[in-house]
């Protein structure tokens, strides 16, 4: 029912966007299985954002028998970047800077900083269109009533979104993964208190390099993201919160069979 289906984006967004024929969000049924399903959302930097296989890992040992959906949006990763084809437009073969090749490489390395943050602020943003669109199926398809979130990265934050959209909670578990969202209690209050009956399960590393100076360098921000630090829980029962630090040192370290199995013993004990 949902295979390769496009979503209309909500009436009533909060989102000030101009009307095209652009989508942000395709639904790609991934397998068949009980419900309530799993909607998966990859984040920035994910190797292939057609690619849900390292997904699948830590689904199986959570819900194996589980109908799994994949939420593939515009994530964006570093082959983007890498084959843009204007990382060097300005540096032309037969003029090299004065230091020769050196230089050339620097010169290099700068702009495809810059263009990397540029990559990386254009999916942050995008997110919010996620999040509108991914709430509307949410609401508009009974078959996704109850469903789990699972998002990894900017995917963490379009499922921040999606929450702070939904104008009835049907959302029983959320699962974050190195969260690229902000930690603040008042970015959560209202979703906490709108979603009283959901469980929220932030998975964080202390070790993520990625966050812990990508984060706040790309977006300008000085609060600490929640793959970074605890999800304030002091008021909410159902904020689970669980240190992956010895279990994924790096931001792409969270997508495996190893985490999954961490994951369902802390969530047993």
């Amino acid at each position: 029912m949902l295979n390769q289906v496009k979503l209309f984006l909500a009436k009533d967004s909060k989102v000030n966007r101009a009307i095209d024929t652009k989508r942000s969000l395709e639904l790609i049924e991934i397998r068949k299985g009980i419900q309530p399903t799993v909607i998966i959302i990859n984040g920035f930097l994910s190797k292939n954002t057609n690619e849900v296989n390292d997904w699948l890992e830590v689904v199986d040992e959570l819900y194996p028998d589980n109908r799994v959906v994949h939420a593939k949006w515009d994530a964006g990763n570093l082959l983007d970047v890498i084959s843009d084809k204007g990382l060097l437009e300005n540096t032309q073969p037969n003029r090299l800077p004065k230091n020769g090749v050196a230089g050339l490489m620097a010169s290099a390395v700068a702009i495809g900083v810059n263009k990397a943050a540029g990559h990386w602020k254009n999916a942050f943003h995008e997110t919010r269109a996620v999040g509108v669109e991914l709430s509307a199926a949410i609401e508009n398809t009974t078959q996704l009533h109850g469903c789990i979130l699972m998002g990894h990265s900017l995917g963490a934050r379009a499922i921040h979104h999606t929450l702070a959209e939904l104008q009835t909670p049907l959302v029983s578990k959320a699962y974050f993964l190195a969260g690229a969202v902000s930690s603040e209690p008042e970015v959560w209050d209202s979703i906490f208190t709108k979603h009283s009956h959901t469980k929220f399960i932030n998975c964080m590393s202390k070790t993520d390099s990625t966050l812990k100076y990508g984060y706040s360098a790309g977006c300008l921000f000085d609060h600490q993201p929640i793959g970074l630090s605890p999800l304030s829980n002091s008021m909410y029962l159902n904020v689970i919160n669980i240190d992956a630090s010895k279990q994924a040192k790096g931001h792409q370290d969270f997508k495996n069979r190893k985490i999954g199995q961490f994951l369902k013993q802390e969530l047993t004990d």
